[in-house]
């Protein structure tokens, strides 16, 4: 791999000018506006204290190496001291600061954003992953209604129960309580603020639940009507319990963790886009006074700390942006990069989410073996752990193991994609069709 050596900061202006310049076009030629560049200008940065140059990499692990090397063919290394770092926007927050003084090399990760100018009527465009992330938001909050909504019919009518007993809404009190963030989009009773505060987010829920049946069909082709979702899902749920004697209390926090990660991801993908207006009017204004007064445009720092770490961040953790890109279908990188270096993982996710909603997918021949390791190896104390263990949990729920090891072999030896479809299941069939 290519080590970029970064002496100050202003090497770091440039590296990044170098790294937009070659990004243009394609974010340019993009059927929607981007939240961010693509996968391939993120670039992972070390900062190192002028004190630890000569041994620094000894304290990087074997696995994040790897990574990295999976992720991009370049990394870059900012010598520096905690004054000039702390000076800048840039700064490190309490913990990785006490680190970076004790010599440790701390790992970040730049990316780069395309700030557009707002709408001259309507205010702003929606960027490209805005809607993914609602679609899937109002579509999980409908079946995590019917999931929790079983859960709590199991538990009144126990052997005596049958899909028909659960009832709609049952399950929205409780993703209500745990699953709600501020700022996500509503309207209506749901943002009417003389309505008590519990009472407008248990309206969005409702809301989003049923603009999610309304999109039942459309993400389950196999399906004819809502009904045969929700009676799927909660026919599926009931022979899960039965089967896997899963404990109710772990139903209820996977479907709010689901749930939360999609209401957090979406709150923060519309603030970023409002803050990124906010931004480039500023910059327009910065720009024109610097021209005016025959100085660089370009040359002061356009955002304040704050936006760098809101763009840059959004406080996710690998597990909720592998929830994303599961039921989003999107790069979450493009959300936050902080976990760019589970990109694999994330790669898998959105694949299966797709065979779980009916596409044929296909597995590149370093995906299969990612994958294998996923449902083979323990998850415990590998990097991500916690995102392959949802890997697993979604790759069983599609095909039982031999049948997934059958098919990586081949795919490995092939050393090609093979294409797998899946099909929603409606009428109980324990073993999708492929």
């Amino acid at each position: 791999m290519e080590e970029i050596i970064l002496g100050d900061l202003d090497r770091l202006a440039d590296l990044i000018r170098q790294l937009a310049s070659e990004c243009r076009a394609e974010i340019d030629q993009a059927e929607r506006p981007t939240d961010a560049f693509p996968i391939h200008a993120i670039l992972p940065f070390f900062l190192i204290s002028p004190a630890h140059v000569s041994d620094w990499k000894t304290s990087v692990s074997a696995q994040v190496w790897e990574r990295i090397s999976q992720l991009t063919d370049r990394y870059a290394v900012l010598v520096t001291d905690d004054l000039e770092i702390q000076g800048s926007v840039y700064g490190l927050g309490h913990e990785r600061l006490d680190e970076f003084r004790a010599g440790a090399p701390i790992l970040r990760m730049m990316t780069l954003l395309s700030i557009r100018n707002a709408l001259g009527k309507g205010g702003r465009r929606k960027d490209a992953i805005e809607p993914a992330i609602r679609a899937a938001l109002e579509y999980e909050v409908f079946i995590r209604d019917a999931e929790i909504g079983a859960m709590l019919a199991l538990k009144r009518d126990n052997q005596e129960f049958g899909p028909e007993m659960v009832r709609k809404g049952d399950g929205l009190p409780i993703l209500a309580e745990r699953a709600w963030v501020e700022g996500i989009p509503t309207k209506g009773a749901a943002a009417d603020e003389g309505t008590p505060r519990f009472d407008r987010i248990l309206a969005l829920f409702e809301n989003l639940r049923d603009e999610g049946e309304k999109r039942a069909v459309a993400r389950v082709p196999t399906a004819m009507r809502p009904e045969d979702v929700f009676r799927a899902v909660t026919g599926q749920f009931r022979d899960t319990m039965w089967r896997e004697n899963t404990h109710r209390q772990i139903v209820i926090d996977r479907a709010c963790a689901c749930v939360l990660a999609l209401a957090k991801a979406c709150a923060h993908a519309t603030q970023v886009t409002q803050e990124k207006h906010v931004l480039s009017r500023g910059a327009r204004e910065q720009q024109a006074a610097a021209r005016k007064e025959g100085q660089d445009p370009f040359a002061p720092e356009p955002m304040v700390a704050a936006q760098h770490l809101l763009f840059s961040g959004g406080n996710f953790t690998a597990l909720q942006l592998g929830y994303v890109a599961m039921m989003a279908d999107i790069d979450p990188n493009l959300l936050s990069p902080v976990h760019a270096l589970a990109t694999p993982e994330f790669t898998l996710a959105r694949l299966l989410g797709r065979a779980a909603r009916g596409w044929e997918i296909e597995l590149t021949a370093r995906q299969a073996n990612d994958l294998r390791s996923c449902l083979e190896e323990s998850v415990a104390q590998a990097m991500y752990g916690d995102v392959r263990e949802l890997i697993r949990r979604a790759a069983l729920e599609l095909k039982p193991l031999a049948t997934w090891l059958r098919t990586i072999e081949r795919t490995i030896v092939v050393g090609t994609g093979r294409s797998l479809g899946f099909d929603f299941v409606i009428q109980g069939d324990e073993t999708p069709s492929a």
